[in-house]
């Protein structure tokens, strides 16, 4: 017994329970009569409440609600129409809302309505929305839309309390459903091998390549079986569906070489050439691996000798620049600079370049020490010169970076007009008092911590 046949018969025993626990319901809810209107204030905007209400139609129309209780779901969208057509004549507020109101009221009884019939035909709602995630839409349109009619005439008369021979026909609808959600997959996953394999029956693979035509055919009828059982256990399908595919490939293949032969190859000849083309592809496949295998052992020999090569360069051009550092440190006096090595980078803090207060003039009495910079950047052949202004926290913090901005832009515009480095190498930093290399407690504090740092990078 499949899976489809299961299925029906364990709706059709809960669907005879359910229809008989609810009749009372439906007959309370059947007749289409109009429901009792909800009025709105006359001082609500018109377009806005129409808005709202397009809103939640189109909310219920997600929800199956036109498919359960058309009826009513009809009348709710007319009565919005004729509000949109009654504001477009300009017509007066209170009417424009009374249509408004009659389209709430007719809406929320369908909801109303679509509840008891989703509650008398579940396993019809799940057989649809099974079929619809399917892609029944896409695959086989019109048979869906033929069977949608049938579904909306089935509820149309649930709707109205009409439950003769509903059990029968739910079924009926049921299986139509499932027949067409399993037409959907084998239309989905099946569709390329069903063309492969009639093209090559156009092409004569009866006569031609009778051996691979009937294992495909034997493959695609196994997958389409296999769907039919359990049409929602994609990743299995999938990966027989793809299993199908490469054989009807391999048939149109097939077919094609020995209809193209120049010495009236057979099927036979064709496929044991192909088992030859396979084991010396397998072959040669083994060379390539031994050969990448090889290449690769060769790789890491010569990336371990460039690694050697590089670490002894890297040793040497560590030791170069060590030797540059302390040339430029012993240039400077104690109490103007400090030059500290960071990496690959070099920094020269300016211990004796201060300005006056609140100002980022250079004086001339420092000339003789930003010189000594400017021999530094030589010595270094500098690519990259960052130059940092830093102040003490005292004052606000917007001030400060201001302030320390202007007093390293004063010092890029001295190395610049003196030639030390061009604009495109240099950069200007302000960052006021956020990095301090010591504590603003004491005035020797913040004096260290008012400062100009350049970070070097040489090339």
């Amino acid at each position: 017994m499949n899976y489809r046949m299961m299925s029906l018969m364990t709706n059709q025993v809960f669907f005879t329970i359910k229809m008989a626990a609810i009749f009372s319901a439906l007959l309370l809810a059947s007749c289409a009569t109009k429901p009792p209107v909800e009025k709105i204030s006359t001082a609500s905007d018109p377009s806005q409440e129409i808005a709202v209400t397009e809103e939640s139609i189109s909310d219920a129309r997600s929800e199956q609600v036109d498919v359960f209780a058309p009826q009513n779901f009809r009348k709710a969208t007319k009565s919005l129409a004729k509000a949109k057509e009654s504001r477009a004549d300009q017509d007066k507020n209170e009417e424009i809302l009374e249509h408004v109101a009659e389209s709430r009221a007719w809406l929320a009884q369908a909801k109303q309505k679509s509840q008891v019939s989703k509650a008398a035909t579940t396993e019809l709602e799940l057989a649809r929305t099974q079929a619809v995630e399917a892609g029944v839409r896409e695959t086989h349109p019109k048979e869906f839309k033929n069977l949608e009619k049938q579904t909306r005439s089935f509820t149309e008369k649930m709707e109205d309390g009409n439950l003769a021979k509903a059990d029968k026909k739910s079924q009926e609808l049921i299986e139509a459903y499932r027949k067409l959600e399993v037409k959907s997959v084998q239309s989905s996953l099946l569709g390329m091998a069903d063309d492969n394999i009639k093209t090559a029956k156009d092409e004569g693979a009866k006569k031609s390549s009778p051996k691979s035509l009937s294992l495909a055919e034997d493959k695609y009828k196994m997958a389409a079986d296999a769907i039919e059982k359990n049409p929602r256990n994609m990743p299995a399908l999938q990966a027989i569906a793809d299993e199908v595919t490469r054989e009807s490939e391999h048939l149109l293949m097939v077919t094609r070489r020995v209809k193209g032969s120049q010495n009236s190859s057979t099927e036979d000849l064709v496929l044991k050439s192909e088992m030859q083309d396979r084991a010396i592809a397998a072959l040669t496949e083994e060379k390539a691996i031994e050969l990448a295998q090889v290449e690769a052992q060769n790789e890491q020999l010569l990336e371990r000798s460039q690694l050697t090569q590089e670490k002894l360069l890297s040793l040497e051009e560590k030791q170069a620049l060590q030797t540059k550092v302390g040339a430029i440190r012993d240039n400077f006096a104690p109490g103007e600079a400090e030059v500290l090595q960071d990496g690959d980078k070099v920094v020269i803090r300016l211990k004796g370049l201060n300005f006056k207060s609140n100002q980022a003039n250079i004086e001339p009495n420092h000339y003789n020490l930003l010189n000594k910079v400017k021999e530094s950047l030589a010595t270094l052949s500098a690519s990259q010169v960052v130059i940092e202004g830093h102040t003490d926290s005292i004052g606000k913090a917007e001030l400060n970076r201001s302030l320390s901005a202007k007093r390293a832009e004063a010092v890029e515009q001295y190395l610049v007009s003196n030639n030390a480095l061009n604009e495109a190498q240099v950069e200007a930093r302000g960052l006021g008092f956020e990095k301090p290399i010591t504590e603003n407690k004491t005035r020797q504090g913040r004096a260290q911590n008012r400062r100009i740092d350049l970070i070097v990078t040489p090339q």
